[in-house]
């Protein structure tokens, strides 16, 4: 008979229940079959001893679909539905969305949460199992079955909206234990809680609730439609401007803003995996500068999360500001004459439009424009050179030699400090410079990015070269910051460009010398990496950690090709992490 096709026709195969995750269904049908050994399910449905355990993002969902002849639904609506990247994908673009898709779909999703941002979010990259007690009782009663509920795993949802009291995390998974399990909610497995602790939860609750059913509707947005993060701080800043934060020319009156700010999150980070937002003004500032601004990079959609549910309450009314592009009618108070339209970008081209016709229609002066205008003369410069006006410069600090020098420093790519150390005046006057010559800013950022470009090229491609024997993760482990930047800016030369691993030694050194060196230390680094696991607080071991421990581990590295077993044990060593458990035996 064909195995694939009478899988499910002699083994009863369950449906979905509402809101269920995959773990979740397979979890029922891991234990309706009264099996003992996961990996005996994994492989059965998806075709490798551990692929499919993973809660949040499991792997080979196309082999799922075709065993279970996508009764079930097909890979791509089970990624989307049915796992966390739900989520995830209201703030990705369309080409992250099918490298997720792809990763979850095919077989090796290990560089999805790097790839998401997660590992340097300052939020924890790993999702906790979530169940409500009370939901727990209901579903036994109702279907027979406690469950694992998709809304509950979602990062920052901590309440049950159905009964009003808070979510418990399960001792599995995040913790290390059955980490390749599956397993359902069983209530002596969800982690207990403190009185006080259980006390300021309830007497956060409403803000908890909040925030919930914000991410339930944001995520429920999402699966029709991607939210494009372009247009999100236009809607941010429409709404700090009609509640008096912003100047019609978008200056941000900070003390008010953070003070709100503060007193919103300062509930929320009550919980561990909520500690990543702002405990005071500087960090509040920093955060809330980014999101305010055109993003540079994504941001953790907990961010957006938060910054929707503290502004406007509610998805309604955030959608409907979003719907219009950011556009934003101030709310006037009753005897008050309306103030107008408040959205900052059109108050600021129709500002610069204005400046650019006094300057060139009229001839006036760049002071006389500023003011004008209502702006001071340094952003008028500012707008007048991204124009293409050059404002006339006066020598006050640098003479005309020394400024075509800053000018040829910053044309070459010159940090700014260096430049500044160089003609020996202040940042603020080279920044100044850089923002009013016309065109300079643009030649000064290509010239960075290409120095940075030939810099890490050059260190990646020096360190493949050295250590040609060592494979992709130990090298990586040696310039974690030309590899980061490769990868976001240059990921087709980095894919071109990976360090080939040698494996004619991989099973053992016929030479009996290099297999004596070999075993010798191997066992060093395991000792090594035992001790540097058991240190309180540890999050993972670092390779120069190891090197430092072992001396003898260095000069190895660039011909560990002739020595497998050290060459695994390092591997394994830098894929350790704390919700793995203690650090066993690595050769096991």
């Amino acid at each position: 008979m064909n195995f694939q096709e009478d899988l499910f026709s002699s083994s009863p195969l369950l449906d979905w229940l509402p809101d269920e995750t995959l773990f979740s269904l397979v979890s029922r049908l891991h234990a309706l079959w009264g099996a003992r050994d996961s990996s005996r399910t994994s492989r059965l449905l998806f075709g490798r001893p551990r692929a499919g355990s993973h809660h949040d993002f499991p792997s080979c969902l196309d082999v799922f679909a075709i065993r279970t002849q996508s009764k079930l639904g097909d890979a791509q609506s089970l990624a989307r539905t049915r796992t966390l990247l739900a989520y995830y994908l209201p703030f990705l673009s369309v080409q992250d969305e099918q490298y997720c898709l792809a990763a979850l779909c095919g077989g090796s999703p290990s560089h999805l949460k790097f790839h998401l941002g997660l590992l340097t979010s300052r939020f924890r990259a790993h999702h906790p199992l979530k169940a409500c007690v009370s939901c727990m009782k209901e579903d036994v009663a109702r279907y027979g079955w406690a469950y694992w509920h998709l809304q509950h795993q979602y990062p920052g949802v901590w309440w049950c909206a159905q009964h009003h009291e808070p979510l418990r995390e399960s001792n599995y998974k995040s913790s290390g234990v059955g980490r390749f399990q599956w397993h359902l909610p069983d209530e002596e497995a969800l982690y207990g809680r403190s009185r006080e602790a259980q006390s300021v939860l309830s007497s956060n609750g409403a803000v908890f609730a909040q925030l919930a059913q914000v991410i339930q509707d944001v995520v429920r947005i999402g699966g029709e439609r991607h939210i494009d993060t372009e247009v999100l701080h236009r809607v941010y800043r429409g709404e700090c401007a009609a509640r008096g934060w912003l100047t019609p020319y978008g200056r941000i009156h900070w003390p008010p803003l953070l003070e709100d700010c503060l007193n919103h999150v300062a509930g929320l980070r009550v919980l561990p995996e909520l500690q990543g937002l702002p405990a005071n003004s500087d960090q509040a500032r920093a955060q809330l500068g980014r999101l305010l601004r055109p993003q540079r990079s994504g941001a953790h959609p907990i961010r957006h999360m938060v910054m929707i549910a503290w502004l406007f309450g509610n998805v309604a009314r955030f959608w409907e500001a979003y719907s219009n592009g950011g556009i934003h009618t101030c709310v006037v108070e009753e005897g008050e004459a309306p103030i107008g339209d408040c959205d900052l970008d059109i108050e600021r081209r129709r500002g610069r439009e204005q400046l650019v016709s006094l300057l060139r229609d009229h001839g006036m002066s760049m002071r006389a424009a500023a003011h004008r205008v209502g702006v001071d003369v340094a952003t008028a410069m500012t707008w007048a050179a991204k124009e293409g006006i050059q404002p006339k410069r006066r020598g006050r600090v640098l003479d005309r030699t020394g400024h075509e020098r800053l000018v040829g420093l910053l044309r070459e790519g010159a940090e700014k400090k260096e430049a500044a150390s160089a003609l020996g005046v202040s940042i603020q006057t080279v920044t100044r410079i850089l923002l009013t010559t016309v065109g300079l800013h643009a030649q000064w950022s290509k010239a960075r990015f290409e120095k940075l470009l030939r810099r890490n090229r050059d260190d990646w491609g020096r360190l493949c070269e050295e250590f040609s024997g060592a494979g992709m993760k130990i090298v990586r482990s040696m310039a974690p910051a030309a590899y980061a930047w490769l990868y976001r800016n240059d990921r087709a030369w980095l894919v071109a460009h990976r360090p080939e691993r040698d494996f004619r030694n991989t099973v053992r050194n016929t030479d009996p010398l290099w297999w004596e060196r070999d075993r010798a230390l191997s066992a060093s680094v395991i000792s090594a990496a035992e001790v540097l696991a058991s240190e309180p607080g540890r999050r993972r071991i670092f390779l120069w950690q190891l090197y430092q421990a072992v001396p003898a581990l260095k000069p190895k590295l660039s011909v560990l090709s002739r020595l497998p077993l050290t060459q695994r044990i390092v591997e394994r060593s830098l894929d350790w992490r704390p919700e793995d458990g203690a650090l066993v035996r690595l050769l096991d």
